[in-house]
């Protein structure tokens, strides 16, 4: 163990976000931990999001704004664009979870570590939620952890960029790459992030479970692993049927009790 500050890059990918960049970006500039490098990579957005960017640009250490061939792919570009010793994704929208976040996750960490990660702040339409990440011990389900709650050795990372075939759960296919690789995990005890469920993956949920399903059952590709996918691509339409026809205030009292 020891202390010292690495430099850590932070990406941030966005596409027509000119309504919620600035705040993510002001969440990384205003890290109290000094040594850190930000990228940001646009989509070639049309709105005014370029001129957020550059109205920051001092801040920024490097940015690009052109088309792409999806999230993943920008964030791939990101990870290639990386100098730091750790990247990290704080996408478009996305927060850290107060000024001191880097400085407390990266103030004692194992050397032997390949991926650092956390909890996540999760905010819905009308309540506020801490999600415990999962470790490991529910790899083969789903998601362990939210990617914006993680930092992995740039080193590691640019070995094994985002598949960009999965439109949605990509950081899951990784995820489960370094696993499979025996790359060590470390658990901080700690939120990382604040994020909205408005996202991507939460809209095309459906789209989700099923690749979700398609990634675990490759790496692990044991009967009762399908079984349980199969499971749960049921028990999400049926989810998908009772969010259409209940009332949102029943299906936001749902989700408070989970």
């Amino acid at each position: 163990m020891k202390n010292k500050q690495p430099l850590i890059s932070i990406v941030t990918v966005v596409y027509n976000g000119e309504q919620f960049l600035e705040k993510t970006i002001q969440s990384v500039i205003n890290q109290s931990y000094e040594n850190i490098e930000y990228i940001i990579i646009d989509g070639g957005s049309t709105d005014g999001t370029v001129d957020t960017i550059k109205k920051y640009e001092k801040k920024i250490d490097y940015w690009v704004s052109e088309k792409d061939g999806g999230i993943y792919d920008a964030m791939n570009k990101g990870i290639m664009a990386a100098h730091g010793e750790w990247v990290s994704f704080m996408n478009g929208g996305d927060e850290f979870f107060n000024r001191q976040t880097i400085d407390n996750v990266f103030s004692a960490i194992d050397e032997s570590a390949g991926l650092i990660y956390g909890d996540t702040e999760i905010h819905y339409k009308t309540f506020v939620r801490a999600r415990k990440a999962d470790g490991l011990k529910r790899i083969k389900e789903r998601m362990p952890f939210g990617h914006q709650s993680m930092f992995v050795k740039t080193s590691v990372h640019k070995n094994n960029l985002y598949n960009t075939n999965y439109t949605i759960c990509a950081d899951y296919d990784f995820v489960c790459t370094l696993y499979q690789k025996n790359i060590c995990f470390e658990r901080v005890n700690l939120l990382i992030s604040s994020c909205s469920t408005d996202g991507v993956s939460d809209i095309q949920s459906m789209e989700r479970t099923q690749q979700s399903a398609e990634i675990a059952y490759k790496h692990f590709p044991d009967v009762s692993i399908k079984f349980y996918h199969q499971k749960n691509i049921v028990r999400n339409y049926i989810k998908f049927f009772f969010k259409r026809v209940l009332p949102s205030k029943i299906v936001e009292i749902i989700k408070r009790l989970k």
